[in-house]
């Protein structure tokens, strides 16, 4: 398996960082945790009304599902469609005045 476009993998950078600083904000959430223990926090300190991280787990699914999808996940590999044009073909066409002028008969 493989990805046709895997520049998209680079939006998962930005996923991992906010994740990071959510769980670090997490960790740190009391005022107390920087003056006591980690071992006593957790018992001295009572979390307040935790609130639901579902929204944050479906938008973290949602996020990894749309980057690898537009990734392109492909089983076999496939070269990118590109449209090259294998000749090139001008067409010139002279529109000044003096094509207006009437063409001299041939010498027979």
């Amino acid at each position: 398996m493989h990805f046709i476009r895997p520049e998209w993998l680079l939006a998962l950078v930005p996923l991992a960082l906010v994740l990071w600083l959510l769980a670090r904000q997490h960790q740190s959430h009391s005022a107390w945790n920087r003056y006591i223990a980690p071992h006593l926090a957790k018992v001295l300190v009572t979390q307040g009304g935790k609130k639901s991280r579902r929204p944050l787990h479906l938008l973290t699914l949602s996020w990894l599902i749309a980057t690898l999808a537009l990734a392109g996940p492909a089983i076999n590999k496939q070269s990118l469609p590109v449209f090259a044009a294998e000749q090139g073909r001008v067409l010139v066409m002279d529109m000044s005045v003096s094509m207006f002028a009437t063409d001299v008969p041939p010498i027979a």
